[in-house]
C-alpha cells in the first residue's frame, strides 16, 4: 500500500505546468493511503491546456488501479485530439470493459485557450464545478452526462463555453470536499466552499487552496476523513 501510494503519488503532475496570464495550484488527500480521485493537466498543442479532475467510486487498492487506466486512458487520447465530446466518448469506451459491477468514474474536463481565454467545459456525471467572477458573482457548471464506465456509448448534452476575465477562477473539484463531515455529523457543504472561494479570490491560486485545506482540516478538527478529497483551481491574472 505504501509503494502504491507513492506511484499514485507521483501520478499527479508535479509541478504543474505554467503559462503566460494563469495560475494553477491543486490538492489532493486520499482518505485511505490510496485513493480514487486524480487531476491532471495536459498541453496537447502550443496555447492550449487541458485540465480534467477525476472521482472513481470508493477509495482504496482497487479504485486506484481504476484511477491509474482513467488517467492513462485520458492522456493518451488527449494528446491525438482535443475535441472534448470526442476525448470523453473513447476513454468511456474503454473504461466500459474495465470496469467492475457498481463502479464508474466521474470526470469533469476544462480545455483553455491561453491566448483567446475562452474556455470548453464537460463533465461526466461530475460534481459541480464553480466560475468565480472577479465581482464576486459565482456560476454552477453542472453535468452533461451519466458518469463513465456505466454505459457505452454515453449520450452527452451541449457542453459549455465561455470566456475567462482577469480575475475570475474556475474551482473542480471532488464530492469529498464538501460532503465531509465533522464528529456532530455536520457537512462541509458546497457553500461554505463557495463562499471562501468568493471571499479570498483576489488572492493568489496557490494561497486560496491552502485557506481551503486549513478550513476543512478545522471543520473536521481530527474527525476521521471518510472520502478522498481534491480540488484543482484555475485562476486567469492579467
Amino acid at each position: 500500500l505504501k509503494l502504491a501510494s507513492e506511484i499514485q503519488n507521483n501520478l499527479l503532475p508535479s509541478p504543474l505546468p505554467t503559462f503566460p496570464g494563469y495560475e494553477i495550484a491543486a490538492f489532493s488527500s486520499p482518505a485511505t493511503q490510496t485513493g480514487g480521485d486524480y487531476y491532471d493537466c495536459i498541453i496537447p498543442e502550443s496555447g492550449v491546456a487541458i485540465l480534467t479532475i477525476g472521482d472513481v467510486t470508493g477509495h482504496g487498492a482497487g479504485p486506484a488501479l481504476i484511477t491509474a487506466s482513467s488517467r492513462a486512458y485520458f492522456r493518451a487520447i488527449a494528446n491525438q485530439c482535443n475535441d472534448l465530446v470526442r476525448i470523453m466518448h473513447q476513454t468511456n469506451k474503454l473504461l466500459y470493459k474495465d470496469m467492475y459491477s457498481g463502479h464508474f468514474v466521474t470526470m469533469a474536463v476544462l480545455k483553455l485557450d491561453v491566448k483567446s481565454h475562452h474556455c470548453n467545459y464537460l463533465s461526466a456525471g461530475h460534481s459541480p464545478t464553480l466560475l468565480i467572477h472577479n465581482n464576486g458573482s459565482v456560476e454552477t457548471l453542472t453535468a452533461h452526462s451519466i458518469p463513465l464506465g456505466m454505459d457505452n456509448p454515453i449520450l452527452f448534452d451541449e457542453k459549455d463555453e465561455f470566456n475567462l476575465l482577469p480575475g475570475d477562477m474556475i474551482a473542480m473539484f471532488t464530492d469529498g470536499c464538501y460532503e465531509v463531515k465533522n464528529s456532530k455529523g455536520e457537512s462541509f457543504n458546497q457553500s461554505r466552499l463557495s463562499g471562501l472561494l468568493q471571499e479570498n479570490r483576489h488572492k493568489y491560486a496557490n494561497e486560496i487552496v491552502t485557506i481551503l485545506q486549513i478550513a476543512i482540516a478545522e471543520f473536521l478538527a481530527g474527525a476521521d476523513q471518510k472520502d478522498d478529497m481534491t480540488l484543482f483551481l484555475l485562476k486567469r491574472t492579467v
